[in-house]
């Protein structure tokens, strides 16, 4: 069971459930919490999950998404793809057959997004110690379980590069799965800081 129940009560901001890798202090967990204020047009929940297997995610999210009314709200599982062919046609697979879920992966690694907040350049990229090393270029105190937006005060006023970033990188691919670095983040991200209508 979660530490952060899931609201009981009729939200009236469309509800965005997140099924992340890890436990509480995940990376992915406390970069997302950063989104969770009054101004956000989503009620965020973020489901954190014990293992990294997809399977189980996807089973996590769906119970606490329910049977969730507001055509608004959205389910995302996100997951580091780790180089992992098996997973990538796993996922491909679970996407065809549940389509009310997104699947948000990185390549390698959640950080390749954090990276992109600094510079669309992903070469040389092939595992995670490399983001990270790379990564550490511009965040020098980066570790995981630990806020990014703590490490660089304008860390936040570069998001809108990111996501730029993000799109570049993927437009030159023809997915994400292709084994080179890149992340579909930025589709969250762009709704969390889309202004509420």
């Amino acid at each position: 069971m979660s530490r952060y129940p899931r609201p009981k009560k009729r939200l009236s901001k469309p509800l965005l459930v997140l099924v992340v890798e890890g436990r509480q202090n995940s990376t992915e967990r406390l970069y997302f919490d950063h989104f969770r204020t009054p101004e956000c047009p989503y009620a965020i929940y973020i489901e954190p999950s014990h293992n990294t297997d997809v399977e189980g995610m996807l089973r996590n999210g769906l119970a606490t998404f329910g049977n969730e009314s507001n055509p608004k709200s959205h389910l995302f599982i996100i997951t580091d793809l780790d180089v992992s062919k098996e997973k990538q046609d796993m996922i491909a697979e679970m996407q065809k057959n549940e389509p009310r879920v997104s699947f948000i992966v990185s390549e390698p690694c959640f950080e390749v997004w954090f990276l992109l907040h600094y510079d669309k350049s992903l070469c040389g990229i092939v595992t995670s110690d490399d983001a990270i090393r790379k990564l550490r270029r511009h965040l020098p105190n980066y570790e995981k379980n630990k806020s990014v937006f703590s490490l660089d005060k304008n860390f936040e006023s570069l998001v809108e590069d990111a996501i730029k970033n993000s799109k570049q990188v993927l437009a030159k691919r023809e997915n994400v799965e292709s084994g080179c670095p890149a992340t579909t983040v930025h589709q969250i991200v762009e709704l969390l800081t889309k202004k509420k209508k």
